[in-house]
Formats: structure tokens, C-alpha cells, sequence
């Protein structure tokens, strides 16, 4: 059937206005500060199943893998690696093999150096890949990897100052070795990219466990950033082949990291951790013990119970009660004086002493006005008033001009003018007799 086509005037077509995306309302909308923006931001990463993990974690173990079997591709640093890595695992639980595979990697860098055939190539890359299967596990954390590649990267820029390794002749800066340090970069960050994507599915954990440490007065962004350490932690040390989910096992790291942060930071004045746990361990065998026996523990019962010397419990309870307070704060509710003004201070002198000083000082001044400039010169110069060390007759003589027994005479004189001052009217006979 025919239906007419409806007329519009320019008056009806207005524009369409295109609906917004979802990167544009984001950022259109204003945050406080970057934390609630952080927060925001959670919601883009959603919390993964188990077979998500799995496969991340088997992709970091493979770039691991691929990582190490990249740093043990040039024969001419094998011998550097290989001394790095003996150092760095020295004082660690080695796996089992990693003596022989290093002397294997040794001894096949200088056949592959040397000879430079097939079969000399094939070796040292089945020597790479046997050392580089005892590395994934050794180092979980990636320390030794990223510091061989911070090495390499070193020596591509000539900054041998910085190096880790013990390299007696820095390689040339032909194609193959730019090309090595170029797949050593690359392998790194391939491996950092897969370990970010691990941890960026779990910042949701972080936070929820964060927000249980409110009460320790840290504030909620740091305790997340505290978190996020631990899960990183979590992200490095994670075995797959265990059979454990990921969010199990990095629940342990992120509440070490966040206990940490707060007997770190919580207190003003900062205990050492294992004072504090000691500190938890007496509360919480107080409480127990209280519950079942119906009065508090001796210091002697704690102490015996827990293997702790009596010395220490007291300690830890005396620690424990102690609390920091600001000296600009008042001494009481009631008074307005700081508690600074309260405080004595063992090293100053008594008020009594103060006094006396003040009074030796105005005695002093009354002594020194009966004297004229040369006596007063002489008398500071020989006790050393004024700032000045004493000094004998002789050299008071010789700044006078004067023998050692008339500046005696002098002195002598203008004590008895002093002591005639301080005595008063009882020190006229003597001060006509020194006139």
C-alpha cells in the first residue's frame, strides 16, 4: 500500500547529538583527588576464575623462561653471568644442579668463543637451556635477571662504572651483540607486562583487605599502595603447579605487607617489629589466660609460658602503655601551660644556684667600679674575666710596660679596693690604707 513520505521543514531537523562513550563520561566526571579515581578504575578489572590465573601464571613462567634462555644466548658474557649468578645465590637454598650447569655454561661459552662451529653453538645452547630451567625457579623475584639486563644495557652504553658483573674485556658493539641487547630488553619487558596484567586482576583483593587496617590511623591510600607491594610479591613468588589459587596465596602477602606498614608507621615513635609481635603475643596470652583462670597472669607465669625472660615481659608491658604527647599541648585540661614549661630539665641549674650566680655577677660590677682602667685591665687579664685566658705577671708586664712585681703591687691594690666596695662602710680603713 502507498503511504505518503511525511514532510519536515528545516525547523524540524535539528542536529543529532552523538551519545557519549564511556572514555568520554570518565572523563567528564571530576574526582576529589587521584585515590577516588583509583578506586573508580577498579571496577575495569574484574576479579578472574581460576582458569584465567592458571593461564596467568603459566604465561609468566614461560616469559621467564624465554627471558633467561635470551640472557644465555651470547658465549662472550657467559662467564660474567655466571659469576653474577654464583654470587647473588651464595648465601640462598641453590637448586640442586646449579654448580655443574654453571661450569657447563662456562666451559661451552669458550668452546663456542673459540671454535665458533655448529656443534660448538649447539652445545652452548643446551647449556643455556639447562641453566635457564634452574633459574625460573631459583630466581622468583627476577632480581638476578634484571640486574644482567641493567649490566648489559651498561655495557651497550659504555657505562662499566655501574656493572655488577666482573667483565675483563667489554664486548665490541657489533650487530650481534646490539641485537642481543635489544631481545634481552625485550624478553624483560615482555615479562614485566605479563606480571602488571597478573597483579592489575587482583587490585580489587588489595583494597578489600586494606580497608580492615583503617583503625591503624595510616591512611587508606597507603595502606593500598603497602598492599599492592605485597601482591607484586605475591605476583613473583606465585607456583601454579602447587594446585592453590593465586588469590590464597597472595592473601598471605598482602596482610605481611599491610601488618608491616602499620608497626611501621602507626606509632610516632617507632618499635621494632618483632617487639611489637612480642608485645601482641603477652596481650594475647593475657586475655586467655584471664578467661580461664579468672585473674591476670603474674609477669613470672607469661615469662614461663611463653619462654620469654621476666625482663623482657615488663619491658614489652611498659612499651605497650607508653604513649607520645606534644610539649605545645597543655599540661592538663584545665591549665593552659604547655607541658614543655612543666618538664625539668636534669641538666640546668637550680634556682638557687641561679641566684647566687646573679648575685656574684652584681657584686662583681659594684668591685669593678672602684677601680681605675689600668687595675680593672690588670685584674681581667690575670683571672681571665671577659671571655679571655688567664694570663701570668710577666705577660700583663709586658703589655704595660711594667716589671712582674709592680704588677703584682697593682693586683694586690685592687683587691683590697674591691673587697673595700663589697664591705661598705666596715672597708673604709682599708680602702684608705690601699690609697
Amino acid at each position: 500500500m502507498y503511504s505518503p513520505v511525511p514532510t519536515t521543514t528545516l525547523r524540524d531537523r535539528r542536529p543529532v547529538e552523538p551519545r557519549p562513550s564511556k572514555d568520554s563520561e570518565r572523563a567528564s566526571i571530576r574526582f576529589p583527588t587521584a585515590f577516588d579515581r583509583y578506586i573508580h578504575d577498579l571496577g575495569d578489572h574484574a576479579p578472574v576464575p581460576a582458569e584465567q590465573e592458571l593461564a596467568f601464571a603459566q604465561r609468566i613462567r614461560a616469559r621467564r623462561g624465554e627471558l633467561w634462555r635470551t640472557l644465555a644466548s651470547y658465549p662472550p658474557l657467559a662467564a660474567p653471568m655466571c659469576g653474577l649468578i654464583d654470587r647473588e645465590l651464595q648465601d640462598k637454598e641453590r637448586p640442586k644442579g646449579l654448580d655443574d650447569a654453571l661450569e657447563l655454561m662456562r666451559a661451552a661459552g669458550r668452546s663456542a668463543r673459540r671454535a665458533r662451529s655448529t656443534a660448538g653453538q649447539d652445545a652452548f645452547r643446551a647449556a643455556g637451556e639447562a641453566l635457564a630451567k634452574l633459574l625460573v625457579d631459583a630466581d622468583q623475584d627476577d632480581l638476578i635477571a634484571r640486574t644482567l639486563v641493567e649490566d648489559i644495557a651498561h655495557l651497550r652504553f659504555g657505562n662499566r662504572d655501574l656493572l655488577r658483573m666482573t667483565v675483563r674485556r667489554a664486548p665490541s658493539l657489533n650487530r650481534p651483540f646490539l641485537a642481543y641487547c635489544e631481545r634481552s630488553a625485550r624478553a624483560m619487558a615482555r615479562l614485566d607486562d605479563a606480571k602488571r596484567e597478573f597483579a592489575a586482576a587482583n587490585l580489587r583483593l588489595v583494597v578489600s583487605m586494606a580497608k580492615k587496617f583503617e583503625y591503624s590511623k595510616i591512611p587508606l591510600a597507603d595502606l593500598v599502595q603497602e598492599g599492592n607491594l605485597g601482591l607484586l610479591k605475591a605476583v613473583d613468588r606465585f607456583d601454579h603447579r602447587r594446585g592453590f589459587r593465586f588469590s590464597t596465596y597472595a592473601t598471605w602477602w598482602i596482610r605481611h605487607a599491610l601488618t608491616r606498614a602499620v608497626y611501621n608507621g602507626a606509632r610516632t615513635i617507632r618499635l621494632p617489629v618483632h617487639i611489637q609481635e612480642r608485645q601482641r603475643k603477652i596481650a594475647k596470652f593475657r586475655r586467655e589466660f584471664e578467661r580461664k583462670e579468672g585473674r591476670p597472669p603474674s609477669d613470672a607465669e607469661v615469662a614461663e609460658r611463653l619462654s620469654i625472660a621476666p625482663r623482657k615481659v615488663a619491658s614489652a608491658d611498659l612499651d605497650r602503655v607508653s604513649r607520645s604527647m606534644s610539649l605545645d599541648a597543655p599540661a592538663s585540661p584545665r591549665a593552659e601551660t604547655p607541658l614543655a614549661e612543666t618538664l625539668h630539665d636534669p641538666e640546668s641549674e637550680s634556682v638557687d644556684a641561679l641566684l647566687e650566680r646573679h648575685e656574684l655577677l652584681e657584686n662583681l660590677d659594684e668591685g669593678f667600679a672602684a677601680l681605675d682602667a689600668v687595675e680593672l685591665d690588670i685584674v681581667q687579664r690575670r683571672f681571665g674575666l671577659g671571655g679571655r685566658s688567664p694570663e701570668t705577671l710577666r705577660q700583663v708586664g709586658a703589655s704595660h710596660g711594667l716589671s712582674r712585681e709592680r704588677i703584682r703591687q697593682i693586683q694586690a691594690r685592687a683587691m683590697l679596693k674591691m673587697r673595700a666596695a663589697l664591705m661598705g662602710d666596715m672597708g673604709e680603713s682599708v680602702a684608705s690604707e690601699a690609697a
